[in-house]
């Protein structure tokens, strides 16, 4: 290592103040950085930079990491090629939110799973800007309009929200916990029942091309409480099994960010649709593009500016999110309706 490199070693602990105590007395110097969750020691000499993260309850791992922080961006590009020419499988990640810090890193897992680390930090991040887990707090009877559930916290079995209630779910990695197909499921159902008719439940997680066999390694930061990767196929068709409609994929990342035995996984943020209440009578629609003819979820299809009468159920799936700017609702004398 040059002079400017520093071993690095990740401890989960369970009281922060207590472990900032104990390590500032044994290294004889005050943490660098503090906070409620997070702290970190850099010593010289030896040089060490140790980082303390808050455990999980139930938790009983002590190590998170290990790694060898370097100096600067240049270090990290020369570790790479070293790395790579010794035949060293790895993944990179280029400026990434971690440990209140901009980074950049290649990291490996060791045979045992133990996660390995080379990084350098672009620059420090206040602590808004660092993605910390968390789930909210909004609670029936609060003028609550949405819920915001985030991994690594456990999803409820019953959310304290009346049916019909919320104006969006937002679910950020909660289908990456360590959790069963029936628990997926059981969490969408929950969903859709808080959320009002025509409300959208936004899904935000890693996908798989083909879920793992193998329990996977531990995953560098921002994706270190990431248990399980479902496949992407099976996501889809969980939503449509729960009653979601309009499904549309906001963001799916062309390059994977992840690979393991031969998976690769991707970001995925995927919206979709409680039905809307359908209407009493009849009326029509036209579709208005893009493409030259559309099918929706309920097997109906549609012709770009062909005119066409609808069911009121039909018109409930129409006015998702994801549909309703593609089609004008007509009356019986052919003016625009509102939907």
């Amino acid at each position: 290592m040059s002079e400017q490199s520093k071993f690095h070693l990740s401890l989960y602990v369970g009281d922060i103040p207590k472990s900032v105590e104990f390590y500032g007395k044994l290294l004889g110097i005050a943490p660098k950085k503090m906070f409620a969750d997070y702290a970190k020691f850099e010593v010289e000499d030896p040089g060490l930079v140790l980082s303390l993260e808050k455990r999980k309850d139930g938790q009983t791992t002590l190590l998170n990491h290990i790694g060898i922080k370097l100096d600067t961006k240049n270090q990290l590009i020369d570790w790479t090629s070293k790395v790579a020419e010794r035949g060293v499988e790895f993944q990179h990640l280029d400026s990434v939110a971690c440990c209140y810090a901009d980074q950049s890193k290649i990291y490996m897992n060791d045979p045992d799973g133990v996660l390995f680390e080379v990084y350098n930090v672009n620059r420090d991040l206040e602590p808004s800007s660092n993605a910390q887990p968390s789930v909210s707090e909004n609670k029936e009877g609060s003028n609550a309009r949405s819920y915001d559930h985030i991994l690594p916290s456990e999803f409820p079995d019953h959310l304290d929200f009346a049916d019909n209630s919320l104006e969006a779910v937002s679910l950020r990695g909660s289908l990456n916990a360590e959790i069963s197909n029936e628990k997926i499921f059981s969490i969408l159902q929950e969903s859709k029942r808080v959320l009002k008719p025509g409300a959208e439940i936004v899904l935000h997680m890693l996908a798989s091309d083909s879920e793992p066999a193998e329990t996977i390694p531990t995953l560098p930061e921002p994706a270190s409480y990431v248990r399980r990767i479902p496949s992407e196929k099976f996501i889809w068709e969980s939503l449509r099994e729960a009653g979601f409609v309009g499904l549309k994929a906001e963001r799916f990342s062309a390059n994977h960010v992840f690979e393991f035995k031969g998976s690769r996984f991707r970001e995925l943020l995927l919206k979709a649709s409680k039905l809307s209440a359908p209407r009493s009578q009849a009326s029509y629609c036209i579709y208005l593009g893009p493409f030259p003819s559309v099918e929706i979820e309920s097997g109906a299809s549609f012709r770009r500016g062909k005119r066409i009468e609808i069911n009121g159920e039909t018109f409930g799936y129409l006015s998702s999110p994801t549909y309703k700017d593609m089609f004008v609702f007509l009356n019986d004398d052919g003016s625009a309706c509102g939907n």
